[in-house]
């Protein structure tokens, strides 16, 4: 299932990302595909604590910079705190689950949002609480009633500390409500080892102290066994210390390696029992002292108190049966876990059929009706002209297929290999090259693959100049699919045609844009050798229900009896640089707009007024892409490579992967070229990496468009000065 875990989301304290770490790590291995949604706190007290102590700011923003960039290389995380009610509803109809938890995320002090805090945005059959603190013993009566309206809301509920159990079911009347453990401890010693990354320069042997607030007995005692025992101190929660810097990893390294703990920290007492450190408990911070009692009561570790503690045992610690104990929780607690996400799903929470309660996370790439076994799934225009899935239920067996296929949703995996290799690159054939839109690259890479029997897919006009891909097999057809058509192109059945010639051994080369072909490899589900796939630097695909209508406008502007005979979204007849953008109808007559920015249906376009949802949010804008090359104009040629502008088209080359390579090398003698620089390649191409801005006007011309005959739609529309 698709599971959405909600918790405080604290850079500073380590134990918050440790415990996060913890439960994503335990419901990957169990199956399921996790995203944390993270709570910032309106009062974060492991900020506020170092301030009030006056330590120096610089190590704080450090410690946090460093807690950061870590939490991107462990974690899929998005602070929804400032989600509109509107957008959280949407996303509480994307995921089949919710948890709340771990921490204290129940804390009045630190609860940001009590509508996300209490998953009111999902489904009640949806909602899962494992291990939330409330950090309190007793809650306000001034909160009773806005609590019991939250908890109501949860499904299944569970606690991390007893104080917690009191006071759901004394102060709310709930019954039996489980003790589960700290999500730390669903991770064993040998899973913690492997997260830990190694601290350069600490000491052969040491002591490590973990202290919220320590008093000044706690760093007298400290100092004490420290000279004793001659070891030297690291203090975690210290910024006078040089390893105070450290991130979550590193900190674990620093358990790992310590002969005794210090600690008044919940975390701390936590990592100390389960990477099986000695330790000294310090207890204090009223907030946290139930939560500690109730692990040392757990645990049979009540006597590692400071003030009892005798100072022979402290570097002994038998921790045979306390492994045992642990064990036990842990597996009662993974029970809780796994009962109440089946119960999830058998409750239609965990519904595999896809929704799409969110025009902006989908894409219209078909890779859904593509892959469903029942063929329920339509694509079906919207009122903005944009096809999008509709799905007949009473088909439908719920087998998840559409779901998981959804290259939004699943995006594919892509290797981070920096910059692709970049060339300037055009087709020696001049006549070619003035039928394409650039540099006439495309036909080269089409001419290869249909030279060895391969099929190749494309964009095309239909008798009515709708664009929909196509598989051609042979040369003479390749001209249907030259030419950029700024419209987006209808997938059809093309994933599964592509399939089909591939599993019976034929090369296929697919050409689209990103999203269709992150549609196609979603589909396909594995690689294929035989398989080249080529997009390009995509601008946004403006709405086919516009177009369409367009069509029919610039007809009727000819006469009633008029229809339209040919359409080129870029003639080349007087300059690549201002291309024309053409119209020859039956009457043999042409409408041409040169430079091509001054028709109304590309100003439209270019303006970003009738775009998809999606791309203004594209999902797959990146330099590295899974896609074997890119190409696009290159625009910014004379930058980099002005010699070779001839003004009659000129191709910008991305090459990501070995077949891309292998492509290229196939087409260098038939190429004028040179390898750029990808940076100064891109300056002029900045859609390579961010998606198009929305327009303001975007609204009004939708409404304009399902209401207003086309033609007032194109005046008010279809000007300005670009």
């Amino acid at each position: 299932m698709k599971v959405g875990i909600v918790t405080i989301y604290d850079f500073f304290n380590h134990g918050n990302r440790l415990q996060n770490y913890a439960l994503e790590q335990t419901l990957i291995k169990i199956g399921h595909d996790v995203t944390t949604f993270a709570i910032t706190p309106k009062k974060v007290y492991s900020y506020v604590l170092p301030i009030a102590s006056c330590l120096p700011f610089i190590p704080v923003v450090s410690r946090m910079n460093k807690s950061k960039k870590h939490t991107k290389k462990y974690f899929h995380n998005v602070i929804i705190n400032r989600y509109s009610k509107k957008k959280l509803k949407a996303l509480g109809d994307e995921f089949d689950a919710f948890i709340i938890g771990s921490d204290q995320v129940w804390n009045p002090k630190y609860m940001a949002n009590k509508f996300v805090s209490f998953l009111k945005f999902a489904e009640k059959d949806k909602c899962i609480a494992y291990a939330p603190s409330f950090g309190i013993e007793v809650l306000p009566e001034k909160l009773k009633k806005e609590f019991a309206d939250g908890l109501s809301h949860i499904k299944y509920l569970s606690v991390r500390e007893n104080e917690g159990k009191k006071i759901l079911e004394n102060q709310f009347g709930f019954q039996n409500v489980p003790l589960v453990v700290d999500p730390t401890f669903l991770l064993d010693k040998a899973d913690w080892q492997k997260f830990s990354t190694e601290v350069k320069d600490k000491p052969k042997e040491y002591i490590v102290t973990y202290f919220l607030a320590p008093k000044k007995e706690y760093k007298q005692k400290v100092k004490q066994i420290s000279k004793k025992f001659n070891l030297p101190v690291i203090n975690l929660n210290n910024s006078f210390d040089k390893f105070f810097k450290t991130n979550p990893s590193e900190f674990i390294d620093l358990f790992l390696g310590a002969k005794l703990v210090c600690t008044n920290s919940f975390h701390g007492h936590a990592m100390s029992i389960i990477l099986e450190k000695p330790f000294v408990s310090f207890l204090s911070f009223k907030s946290t002292k139930s939560i500690i009692h109730t692990l040392l009561k757990m645990t049979d570790l009540e006597n590692r108190n400071w003030q009892t503690l005798e100072e022979k045992d402290y570097f002994v610690l038998d921790y045979s049966k306390v492994r045992e104990k642990i064990e036990q929780e842990r597996e009662k607690s993974l029970a809780f876990l796994s009962e109440a996400l089946t119960n999830v799903e058998k409750c239609g929470g965990g519904t595999k059929m896809i929704a799409i309660t969110d025009k902006t996370k989908c894409c219209g790439c078909h890779a859904c009706a593509n892959i469903c076994p029942k063929n329920c799934i339509e694509m079906v225009y919207d009122d903005e002209g944009f096809l999008y899935p509709k799905i007949d239920k009473s088909k439908c067996i719920n087998c998840g297929l559409c779901k998981n296929i959804c290259p939004i949703l699943n995006k594919p995996k892509v290797e981070k290999m920096g910059f692709p290799a970049a060339f300037a690159a055009y087709n020696k054939d001049l006549a070619v090259r003035m039928q394409s839109s650039s540099g006439g690259l495309f036909s080269l890479l089409a001419d290869f693959v249909l030279s060895e029997n391969g099929v190749v897919f494309g964009a095309a006009f239909n008798e009515k100049f709708e664009v929909e891909h196509i598989g051609i097999e042979n040369a003479e057809d390749l001209n249907k699919l030259r030419i950029s058509k700024y419209v987006q192109s209808r997938i059809g059945n093309s994933y599964k045609d592509a399939k089909k010639f591939l599993d019976n051994g034929r090369k296929v080369l697919f050409t689209g844009t990103p999203c269709q072909i992150a549609g196609l490899l979603k589909f396909l589900g594995r690689p294929y050798e035989n398989l080249y796939t080529q997009d390009i630097i995509c601008h946004g695909v403006p709405s086919p229900g516009i177009w369409q209508k367009y069509v029919e406008y610039r007809a009727k502007c000819e006469g009633d009896d008029v229809s339209v005979k040919e359409i080129k979204f870029r003639k080349k007849i007087n300059s690549w640089k201002k291309y024309s953008f053409s119209f020859v109808f039956s009457n043999d007559k042409e409408y041409r707009k040169t430079p091509y920015y001054t028709d109304p249906m590309m100003k439209m376009f270019l303006f970003n007024k009738c775009l998809r949802p999606s791309c203004h949010k594209c999902a797959f804008k990146d330099v590295n892409r899974p896609s074997d090359i890119t190409l696009a104009d290159f625009w910014g040629v004379n930058g980099v490579a002005r010699d070779l502008n001839d003004d009659k088209g000129m191709s910008l080359v991305l090459v990501h992967s070995e077949k891309g390579k292998e492509l290229f090398e196939k087409i260098k003698d038939k190429i004028v070229f040179r390898e750029v620089d990808f940076k100064k390649a891109t300056r002029h191409n900045p859609l390579v990496k961010r998606s198009a801005r929305k327009s303001p006007s975007r609204e009004r011309l939708m409404r304009d468009f399902k209401k207003l005959p086309f033609e007032k739609v194109v005046k008010r529309h279809g000007s300005g000065i670009l």
